[in-house]
């Protein structure tokens, strides 16, 4: 507790700073003491360095002794191989192998959905589809969902919206000011979500419920 005698004007003030300048250097020494509580103990540090360095002395102080880590890490081979053998890396395989054909569950990563072998082949796809490659963009989504519900034959192009860089020039060239989702129908491009579904509708009547 801080103690002023009474005076007044500048005498006062000069006796109130003095007594906070005192308080302020009692409380610095405690504020030091906890720096070293920071600082790993010695111990752990020993006990953590205690198996190396027998393993060291009892291979004759060569440090060649020591293992390394690094050589029982498995390589991307053996890890692709060992997930291959679950039944989940064996479910994934099946699926990526009907992508790569067009079939099978869509997917994000599909460039060709024919939905039905017997149905189309790539030469007969009408639909070129062009989405975020994210695959969050909700109006892309619309139309995505539309084809898949539909089972409109297309293929798919990627391309990064503005929050992940710069539309390529290919793209730009393609649809004024890069704007998606757009498809290109019979060689004819069009944009706008609720256009495209509308023109859809229209020349595939007969596909999906």
């Amino acid at each position: 507790m801080i103690r002023l005698r009474r005076s007044s004007g500048p005498s006062l003030r000069r006796n109130a700073n003095r007594s906070m300048a005192r308080a302020s250097s009692r409380s610095r020494p405690a504020e030091i003491l906890l720096v070293p509580l920071l600082v790993p103990p010695l111990g752990a540090i020993l006990m953590f360095l205690l198996p190396v360095l027998q393993s060291s002395i009892a291979a004759g102080l060569s440090t060649s002794a020591v293992p390394n880590l690094t050589d029982r890490a498995p390589t991307w081979s053996d890890l692709t191989s060992r997930i291959l053998q679950t039944p989940t890396g064996t479910k994934l395989a099946e699926e990526a192998n009907l992508r790569s054909r067009g079939l099978g569950p869509p997917h994000v990563d599909a460039t060709l959905r024919l939905f039905d072998s017997t149905a189309a082949t790539e030469e007969d796809v009408r639909v070129t589809f062009y989405r975020d490659a994210a695959g969050w963009c909700p109006y892309c989504q619309k139309v995505w969902v539309y084809l898949e519900e539909k089972r409109v034959p297309y293929k798919c192009r990627t391309v990064p919206l503005n929050a992940y860089g710069d539309k390529p020039a290919w793209y730009t060239r393609l649809v004024d000011g890069g704007a998606l989702p757009a498809i290109e129908l019979d060689g004819k491009v069009i944009t706008e979500s609720l256009d495209i579904i509308r023109l859809l509708e229209d020349q595939f009547p007969d596909f999906g419920p």
